[in-house]
């Protein structure tokens, strides 16, 4: 497992709580507390979930979503965006507005990321939120982390569901906000439908939208229900899908299709995990990346498919389960290969985890993989 966070973001999250006088990050009884409600706003869960969304749950919670939520969910950004930057070109500016940004968590992961894999991009940000203490927290966030992009950067308070872009960003980024919209209403699709239409519609012709949720059955299933919807009106989903066919995951209600990284949160916030019951190891989300722009052709021959489970291993065989384009619709199935037909290109299906793309020529019918088989891995944001 690796970890995304260093001892100056650390450095930079104790600063601003001192500084707003927040709770500590020590796991005291009061953090743990904030962290559990704010984890149930997330999850919907409890009484009056309408009123529960965590930017209404008081300074405490805001204490919770800046030690731990906030260097957690920076990494869901990191990760998803990794599909986006190969599509950028080579020193462009880009235009970035980041809708709900709380505490700037998925602003700060795109910079990050930059930062580290795409330096001779230019980011042109600007945050949006209703919560006029969450954008102060984030603007002293990136003047201590990133004080050059900070410099150029816009605080602009406003609600995500008022928003209308002007039709010139680059990128549009969506976390948590689709969770956070009004729970257990009948017009919660629609409402979440025309959002998220309105986001796509207001994106250059070669933007993108990046929605961001938790890896929650619910919240999932009703980003591929989602998908279909953008889909049908002509826009296109860039990542993670390999078709643009009827999702085959929401066939069966136990389904639900959602990344999980080999990430973990760095030692200093794991007491704080433990004590309130949640999982530091692994980073787990579910996203789409959507354009309006139909996607590149693949330059690989063959179909690809994504694994959607956990790999299947025992003594002598692997086995995982695909997502892809079978006749003209969406469908999943299980592939096993034995070692003993192990061909010259199979190393891309011994390494493959929950979230990689093979392209395979040809592809197989469900079931065992010959040596015959070509197996190529697809990288992230490659055509």
């Amino acid at each position: 497992m690796r970890t995304l966070i260093d001892a100056s973001v650390l450095a930079a999250i104790d600063e601003v709580a001192r500084e707003e006088k927040l709770l500590p990050r020590e796991a005291s009884r009061a953090l743990l507390a904030a962290v559990k409600d704010v984890s149930a706003a997330y999850n919907g869960v409890g009484a009056g979930e309408r009123d529960r969304r965590p930017q209404t749950l008081g300074p405490e919670a805001r204490s919770a979503r800046l030690h731990f939520f906030l260097p957690r969910d920076l990494g869901k950004t990191y990760e998803a965006a990794r599909d986006l930057l190969p599509r950028l070109a080579v020193g462009a500016t880009v235009r970035v507005v980041d809708v709900g940004a709380g505490l700037g968590a998925s602003a700060l992961g795109l910079a990050m990321l930059v930062r580290d894999t795409r330096p001779d991009l230019t980011l042109s940000l600007t945050l949006v939120d209703d919560d006029a203490a969450a954008l102060r927290i984030a603007k002293k966030l990136f003047t201590r982390l990133f004080p050059a992009l900070c410099a150029t950067a816009q605080f602009v308070a406003g609600s995500a569901s008022d928003f209308s872009p002007k039709g010139d960003a680059d990128l549009i980024l969506a976390c948590n906000v689709l969770c956070e919209l009004e729970r257990g209403s009948a017009l919660r699709a629609d409402r979440i439908s025309a959002l998220v239409h309105r986001f796509c519609r207001g994106v250059a012709p070669q933007g993108h939208v990046l929605l961001i949720e938790p890896a929650l059955k619910t919240t999932t299933r009703a980003l591929q229900t989602l998908r279909g919807r953008l889909l049908a009106v002509g826009f296109h989903i860039a990542a993670p899908c390999t078709h643009a066919k009827e999702c085959p995951l929401l066939v069966n209600e136990s389904d639900w299709c959602h990344e999980d990284r080999a990430i973990s949160l760095p030692s200093a916030l794991i007491p704080i995990a433990r004590g309130a019951g949640l999982h530091f190891e692994g980073l787990t989300f579910s996203y789409l990346l959507v354009t309006p722009t139909p996607p590149v052709p693949s330059r690989l021959p063959g179909l690809r498919g994504r694994v959607v489970a956990p790999p299947e291993g025992a003594k002598g065989r692997r086995a995982l389960v695909l997502c892809y384009e079978d006749a003209n619709s969406g469908t999943s199935a299980k592939f096993e290969r034995l070692d003993r037909h192990r061909g010259a290109s199979h190393d891309a299906w011994t390494t493959a985890v929950r979230g990689s793309i093979l392209a395979m020529n040809p592809w197989p019918e469900p079931g065992r993989i010959g040596a015959e088989v070509s197996i190529e891995a697809v990288e992230e944001g490659e055509p």
